[in-house]
């Protein structure tokens, strides 16, 4: 995985992080400002949740999506959710004894 994909996503989580409203757009006239942000902070909350190291299950599921992206089946995206027993053992925290 190159180190400017991680250094960009990096500083996408802190922006998501620590800046409240750092991207907005409008989705429509009707609707409300959309936080570009959302779908990122979302992952790193939900990472979290399940007790994930966030840097180790992002490149994860980036280096799995790149090797799959020319499979033209979705099977493999079950692996990739926080709570799979794959993403535990590849990103979670070790185990205290």
């Amino acid at each position: 995985m190159s180190p400017v994909l991680f250094s960009v996503l990096f500083s996408l989580i802190l922006t998501c992080k620590f800046t409240p409203i750092p991207l907005f757009m409008p989705a429509h006239k009707e609707s409300a400002p959309t936080f570009l942000g959302e779908p990122i902070y979302s992952l790193v909350e939900t990472a979290k949740a399940n007790h994930l190291r966030v840097y180790d299950y992002f490149e994860y599921i980036l280096t799995e999506l790149a090797n799959h992206q020319d499979d033209t089946g979705r099977e493999f995206l079950s692996d990739l959710m926080p709570w799979s027993e794959k993403a535990q053992e590849k990103c979670g925290h070790p185990k205290k004894s």
